[in-house]
């Protein structure tokens, strides 16, 4: 049995233009709503208003499958789509947030209700009693707590 819990995923930075219709065509398949949850669900004329704007492009589900969007954030890496995936704790299953920005694969951190990403104690703990020295510990506790891969998107930019 699936569980259906809000998200929302931002896509911005490079696209192809040639991308486009494919794009559209893989967000009009998750049913979502542009900018905010009560919204209609997006169609191909509203996308392409939305993203002729220049902006990030917000998209929400109050009820996305296991608070994801599988086959959107597939198409999104495959096509080296920037984009942002938020989903609330349900039940059983946290919180986490999700950042892609072109290259290798999405990183996934736990994260609360408002989005903020949480690190372990154990992760910054397991830093701190290491034996590199100490400008190296700061580094890593930085990356820890502020991944490069979680940059803030950028507007969208054809290519």
């Amino acid at each position: 049995m699936s569980e259906y819990f809000p998200a929302e995923i931002h896509i911005g930075g490079p696209i192809s233009r040639a991308a486009l219709p494919d794009l559209f065509r893989a967000i009009c398949a998750e049913g979502v709503s542009l900018k905010d949850y009560d919204g209609p669900q997006a169609t191909e004329e509203s996308l392409e208003e939305a993203f002729r704007e220049g902006q990030v492009v917000r998209l929400c589900d109050a009820q996305a499958c296991y608070g994801q969007f599988d086959a959107l954030e597939a198409f999104l890496v495959e096509q080296r789509i920037h984009f942002d995936r938020h989903s609330d704790a349900f039940c059983e299953f946290s919180a986490e947030n999700v950042h892609y920005r072109g290259e290798g694969e999405p990183l996934i951190t736990p994260a609360d209700q408002r989005g903020n990403s949480l690190v372990p104690c154990s992760e910054v703990l397991a830093v701190l009693n290491g034996s590199q020295d100490p400008d190296a510990k700061l580094i890593a506790i930085r990356n820890l707590v502020d991944p490069p891969q979680a940059a803030p998107l950028t507007p969208i930019r054809f290519v």
